[in-house]
């Protein structure tokens, strides 16, 4: 079965109480083969997560990066899963 849809979240990471906070996020029909995001502030984001959704419910997580302090961020990759996301996120 093939991916339905997928969401790219954008987080930063707010001291001192050393939560996550989504930034930004963006839907997709399908899985993306590029992602782009024109943050227009002086560092992107401290962290970018993937979910896919094959029958719009169990996501599949995966971690696109986490890079602090970062003005540009330009990977190529095969992201990896990542079962223990929902750890890291906020609820």
């Amino acid at each position: 079965m093939s991916v339905a849809a997928s969401v790219v979240q954008f987080y930063d990471y707010v001291l001192p109480r050393m939560v996550l906070y989504l930034h930004n996020q963006q839907l997709i029909r399908g899985l993306p083969q590029l992602i782009q995001y024109e943050h227009g502030r002086k560092h992107a984001p401290f962290m970018a997560v993937l979910k896919t959704y094959k029958d719009m419910t169990n996501p599949t997580y995966f971690i696109l990066y986490v890079q602090p302090q970062s003005e540009i961020i330009n990977i190529t990759s095969n992201p990896e899963e990542c079962p223990y996301v929902l750890n890291l996120l906020p609820e």
